[in-house]
């Protein structure tokens, strides 16, 4: 099911539909090559394919969370928003996350833009991103699990 531009838009759903869109045809214009080309770059291919479904899953939960409200509509226009999210492309784009880690950064994009723990003028969320991006699914495993170790 293709998801269109919503027409109450802000500017990440907007930076989410163009990054979807541009995906979608390039994509299509590896499909259109030669051949021989489209077997060397089946492996882009297939991790364009997967950045994809992750970032429509991304910005499915974006526009949940906005359209409940427990993300404030000018949150998009802060900076500790745009670095947030600028390091979830980036994986998106260069790491080739797999399902924990990119799981791992939504849900850390969320929490931070729901602005529960702190607030949009603090730089540890943007710092909280850039080590969450560094680190491997396992560490993240180990994190978890000894977070929640601790809690019990």
């Amino acid at each position: 099911m293709e998801k269109d531009l919503p027409a109450k838009k802000n500017e990440i759903s907007e930076v989410f539909w163009k990054t979807y869109q541009a995906l979608t045809e390039g994509m299509t214009g590896v499909l259109a090559s030669d051949r021989k080309e489209v077997f060397l770059t089946i492996g882009y291919l297939f991790q364009r394919m997967r950045g994809g479904n992750f970032l429509k899953d991304l910005w499915e939960t974006w526009d949940h969370f906005r359209e409940k409200g427990k993300i404030k509509e000018d949150y998009a226009t802060t900076e500790q928003c745009q670095a947030s999210l600028q390091e979830i492309l980036d994986c998106l784009d260069r790491d080739s996350p797999d399902e924990i880690r990119f799981s791992f950064l939504k849900k850390l994009f969320i929490t931070i833009a729901s602005e529960k723990l702190s607030n949009r003028d603090s730089f540890l969320p943007q710092q909280y991103m850039s080590i969450a991006r560094s680190l491997t699914s396992g560490e993240i495993i180990v994190l978890l699990s000894t977070y929640r170790a601790a809690r019990t």
